[in-house]
């Protein structure tokens, strides 16, 4: 991974369009799977997703010279933020179970059985950074554990275990207030 960050990083500042377009490829052939399969989570049409999956390496491959996170990052928070876009430009919810949110929720009778995730992300953003909010969705709802969560944000999983918690509790005393 590194030495395809490398390689990037290097294709980039001797401005060499040949062999980032290589390196592109090769991103495409890695990343591509996983991709699909994060918006395929939230979006059930594969032409849709695939769709989703094109624009999210298009996003990547215009926005790479400024890119400052992890490639495996910056495609996955792209993806999800693509996939959460069209949920909401064509009124669509993604459904959660209130046991997936129950870490963040005091009292989830204030919640109906399911909660959508653009409710979700929505009544965190009220109170939280957009980075807590991803460091929140992608260890609650997508499971990554902080030692994947290290390797994907380039931050110590002790440094995401402590802006997890704080977060957590910033939001629950928000949620008292109510």
């Amino acid at each position: 991974m590194k030495e395809l960050e490398s390689e990037l990083h290097t294709a980039i500042t001797r401005g060499d369009h040949e062999h980032l377009l290589c390196i592109f490829e090769q991103i495409y052939n890695e990343y591509y799977k996983l991709v699909f399969f994060l918006i395929g989570k939230y979006i059930d049409d594969n032409e849709i997703v695939k769709d989703l999956v094109d624009e999210t390496f298009i996003n990547f491959y215009n926005n790479v010279s400024s890119l400052k996170t992890s490639i495996k990052y910056y495609l996955l928070r792209s993806a999800h933020n693509l996939a959460i876009n069209y949920l909401q430009k064509n009124r669509k919810n993604v459904q959660f179970a209130d046991e997936d949110i129950s870490n963040l929720v005091i009292d989830s009778s204030q919640y109906k059985s399911h909660i959508s995730y653009t409710e979700l992300v929505s009544d965190l953003l009220k109170v939280l950074s957009d980075k807590e909010v991803n460091i929140i969705l992608l260890h609650v709802v997508e499971g990554y554990s902080f030692k994947e969560l290290e390797q994907l944000v380039g931050i110590k999983s002790k440094t995401l275990n402590k802006v997890y918690e704080r977060a957590i509790k910033k939001y629950r005393s928000s949620r008292k207030h109510l």
